[in-house]
C-alpha cells in the first residue's frame, strides 16, 4: 500500500511532521477496489496516546500513527495488541504503520503485517492482553522476560547482522524475535527516509545454553 504514491503523501504528510512533537496522531486507511482512502488526521492531545478516527469507505485496511518527541518508531506491546486485536475484529485489516526517528535523526517508518489470522487469532486467545501488557505498553510475562532478554543479548553484540549497513534499534530485533518465537502471525519491516520497506527478521539461534541472534532483511 506504501507504494501507492498518493497515499504515502497523505500520510507522510500528517505523521512525519508530528514526530518531533508533543501528541501523537493516527490515521486510518479503507480500501475500495484499487483505491485506498485515508481519513482526516485525529490526536488526543494526550502525550504517549491517541486514538484511531474512524475508518473511511471502504474495508478496513490500514492504521497509522506517529511516536512523539522524537522517539523511536518501533511498536510497542500495545502497538502489537492494538494491531492483533483490530485485525480479530476487521477481517481486512492489513497493515499498523508507526513513524519515529531513529539513528542519527534518520525517519523510520515501522509496518506490522499480517500474514497469518489463525495464528493472531491463537496467540490473541494463549496470550491475552490484561496479563501480557503492561501499563507501560511494553510486554509483560514470559514474552516480557524473553523480549528484554534479547534486548540485552544484542546490546552486548551477540547477533549476526553482516552486510546490514544501517543499524537496528535493538527493540526491533527483540519485537521480530518475539513475533517468530511466539508464532504472532505477523512480520516486521521498516523503512529507513527514503528507501523501500524491508522484512526484518530476527530468531535465536543459541545452543548450549548461548544465545546468539541472527538477524536478515528481505524487500
Amino acid at each position: 500500500m506504501m507504494g501507492n504514491a498518493n497515499i504515502q503523501t497523505k500520510m507522510d504528510a500528517v505523521l512525519k511532521s508530528k514526530i518531533s512533537g508533543e501528541y501523537e496522531w493516527a490515521v486510518s486507511v479503507s480500501k475500495s477496489g484499487n483505491s485506498y482512502n485515508v481519513s482526516d488526521p485525529k490526536t488526543d492531545n494526550k502525550p504517549g496516546t491517541t486514538s484511531v478516527p474512524a475508518f473511511p469507505a471502504g474495508d478496513p485496511y490500514a492504521v497509522g500513527h506517529n511516536h512523539s518527541e522524537n522517539g523511536p518508531g518501533v511498536p510497542s506491546g500495545g502497538d502489537v495488541y492494538a494491531f492483533l486485536e483490530t485485525v480479530s475484529k476487521k477481517p481486512t485489516m492489513q497493515v499498523y504503520y508507526v513513524y519515529g526517528k531513529g539513528w542519527n535523526g534518520s525517519t523510520e517508518v515501522y509496518a506490522l503485517n499480517v500474514y497469518d489470522r489463525n495464528a493472531a487469532l491463537a496467540f490473541l486467545n494463549k496470550y491475552p492482553k490484561n496479563t501480557n501488557l503492561n501499563f507501560n505498553q511494553r510486554f509483560a510475562g514470559n514474552i516480557g522476560k524473553d523480549y528484554d532478554q534479547a534486548i540485552q543479548d544484542y546490546n552486548a553484540g551477540n547477533h549476526n547482522a553482516s552486510g546490514i549497513p544501517y543499524p537496528y534499534m535493538s527493540d526491533a530485533v527483540a519485537l521480530s524475535m518475539m513475533m517468530n518465537q511466539y508464532n504472532m502471525g505477523i512480520t516486521l519491516t521498516r523503512k529507513v527516509d527514503s528507501e523501500p520497506f524491508k522484512t526484518i527478521k530476527a530468531t535465536d539461534q543459541g545452543s548450549g545454553g548461548t544465545s546468539s541472534i541472527n538477524i536478515s532483511t528481505c524487500d
